[in-house]
């Protein structure tokens, strides 16, 4: 199989670019982590920000995720990092409006937080690019204010031109940095799953994008110029020298967009994120896991949507640099407790194309609880269920095990195998993983196809084992089918309704008709494209063995397991130029319960790529 340069970067693990922006990223990332994780008696605070449909925002689409980041980022601070639950303030849809959130910034946050504190905050939903001057973004890139909005933003409109003329209520970036520099503590951190860069339509692909068209500056809109003035000005809380982390979705030029999941929708960054810090323990080099969040992204997004960090030269640093005892990593936490030995799980550790394929009786290994939480009282369970025969299977002797009943989405139910103490708030590692025995690969239909283009699509599918045809933005997709417009994009656009678009002529002249297959994002497949004029059924049959190839990757990939396997490996991606060996990529089984294992090591030379393995 050949492999594309993306492709190769994804199935090794490793990636180029890296989490978030700022100048010291890396080191000012962990720096916060480090205050998260390491200071029991300081006080942890957070305010997170979703909103998925929008008070006056005309005919652009409500998101479907944003709501789903949240408690994806609670169960996570709370579980994961030790939050109280009560000082994780979140505001929704109708709660996130402009003066709530500055509000509750200051009396929660700001008001609260003393020195060492540690504080967050979290925002999902649209972003907007504001120029403050008339001219386009190629010309006046300089003069263009990043906004987060909230529920009760408004768009103005200019009469004439029916644009948007200006923005109400929207949360300016140099005002969100002057609320963190009025803290006081500089342990802040800062989370947007928002783009600031519109691509020109509601969707990419099968992803919903989370940015606004650009507007234009009214003239009673916030300036930066006279915020910064006003931060000047006002008293400090603290030494304005002090710096917070802002981690941002994407690059400025891209957008932030956001998926459907099997029965939820989340942000591919929020998601990502929240997976791989679930995963992340103090001895771990932190470019294994962040180099986990952008294979994550990349994996749905393909270059559209690509978070960044600065400094590279600290990819070496681990947690246990900065003196950090982190418990085990996890894929989750038990939650609650029934009666008859029924188990309430939150699964949100474990990546989402893994979800939509988990198969009950996929088991659970039960970790000791290792802080105190304000949890209903321990229940002992005994005799719920057979036990199991301890030389069946060595993962279930001797620890607590808890066996997957079923699940929607990340939420499960489950049963727990044997007697023994069990308490909501332990988390819980994947001990075996059972899968679908007919994976299947989804292939979302563009709406520009009309009716007939659908039902010929459809029956030409059917001929095919396990290849399902599914309705763009409605249901999750691996890849995309559609019309190629003449610039070689694809043709998608789905309803802002969300219904099945009605029977309508192609967009094209039937003779220059052409279908391709395309990744989530909208990017082209190579030698996928087919003919103009080619009819729809021999256009998707002659894609036939890239799909039969496309399924086989899917299926191996859904079998990756280098967190819950319990066998040791150790694999190192290196760069082999001018006699100068660079690390690439580290990966290895951090489970493993033995003895280091040996390094297999792969060299990619500028003469011989992929030579020496050892």
């Amino acid at each position: 199989m050949v492999f594309t340069r993306r492709a190769f970067l994804r199935h090794t693990g490793m990636a180029v670019v890296g989490l978030g922006v700022g100048d010291t990223f890396l080191s000012g990332y962990s720096r916060a982590y480090q205050q998260v994780l390491a200071q029991p008696t300081s006080r942890k605070l957070a305010l997170l920000v979703g909103v998925n449909k929008y008070q006056a925002l005309g005919n652009i689409p409500a998101l479907q995720g944003c709501l789903t980041d949240l408690e994806l980022q609670r169960e996570l601070l709370v579980h994961r990092f030790g939050f109280h639950p009560d000082d994780v303030i979140l505001l929704k849809n109708k709660q996130a409006s402009y003066d709530n959130i500055k509000t509750a910034f200051n009396a929660h946050l700001m008001d609260q937080a003393q020195a060492n504190d540690v504080v967050v905050f979290h925002f999902s939903g649209y972003g907007c690019c504001q120029q403050s001057q008339p001219g386009t973004l190629e010309t006046s890139e300089i003069a263009c204010s990043s906004l987060l909005m909230p529920v009760d933003a408004i768009v103005e409109t200019s009469a004439q031109q029916q644009e948007a003329a200006g923005i109400q209520n929207g949360l300016d970036l140099e005002e969100l940095a002057g609320w963190f520099r009025s803290l006081a503590t500089s342990q802040g951190f800062c989370i947007l799953d928002a783009g600031f860069a519109y691509p020109g339509q509601p969707f990419l692909g099968n992803l919903r994008v989370r940015s606004h068209p650009p507007a234009q500056q009214s003239s009673d809109a916030f300036h930066p110029q006279e915020h910064r003035e006003h931060l000047l000005n006002a008293p400090q809380r603290r030494p304005p020298l002090s710096s917070y982390i802002l981690l941002n979705a994407a690059q400025p030029s891209q957008t932030a967009l956001e998926g459907q999941m099997k029965e939820f929708s989340a942000g591919l960054f929020t998601y990502a994120l929240t997976q791989q810090l679930w995963q992340i323990t103090a001895a771990q080099r932190i470019v294994t896991h962040f180099s986990g969040v952008i294979a994550e992204v990349e994996h749905r997004s393909g270059p559209a949507q690509q978070p960044e960090w600065g400094e590279r030269s600290n990819l070496e640093i681990t947690l246990s640099n900065y003196g950090i005892a982190l418990g085990p990593s996890a894929e989750g936490v038990l939650t609650s407790l029934e009666d008859e030995g029924q188990a309430s799980l939150w699964l949100g550790g474990l990546p989402p194309r893994i979800l939509e394929q988990y198969e009950a009786t996929s088991c659970f290994r039960v970790l000791p609880i290792d802080y105190p939480l304000e949890m209903p009282p321990t229940k002992i369970f005994s005799g719920l269920a057979p036990k199991p025969d301890p030389t069946a299977n060595q993962f279930l002797n001797p620890d607590l095990y808890i066996q997957l009943i079923a699940h929607q989405g990340y939420l499960g139910k489950g049963r727990c195998l044997k007697e023994g103490q069990f308490n909501p708030g332990q988390k819980i590692q994947e001990a075996f993983r059972v899968l679908s025995r007919a994976v299947v690969l989804n292939v979302a239909l563009g709406t520009q196809l009309n009716r007939i283009e659908r039902v010929d699509a459809t029956s030409a599918f059917s001929d095919m084992p396990n290849i399902v045809p599914v309705t763009v933005g409605e249901q999750p997709a691996d890849y995309l089918f559609t019309q190629i417009s003449p610039n070689s994009e694809p043709l998608t656009t789905p309803n802002t309704d969300g219904l099945e678009a009605e029977a309508t002529p192609s967009v094209l002249p039937s003779p220059q008709v052409r279908y391709g297959l395309f990744s989530q994002s909208g990017e082209e497949l190579p030698d996928t494209r087919g003919e103009k004029g080619e009819a729809i059924k021999t256009a998707i049959n002659q894609l036939h063995p890239t799909l039969n190839q496309l399924l086989a990757a899917k299926t191996l990939d859904l079998a990756v397991n280098d967190f819950s396997s319990r066998l040791g490996a150790r694999v190192v991606l290196e760069s082999l130029k001018a006699d100068q060996v660079t690390i690439l990529s580290h990966q290895e089984t951090p489970r493993f319960p033995g003895v280091a294992p040996p390094i297999y090591g792969w060299f990619l030379s500028s003469k011989n790529r992929g030579e020496g393995c050892k």
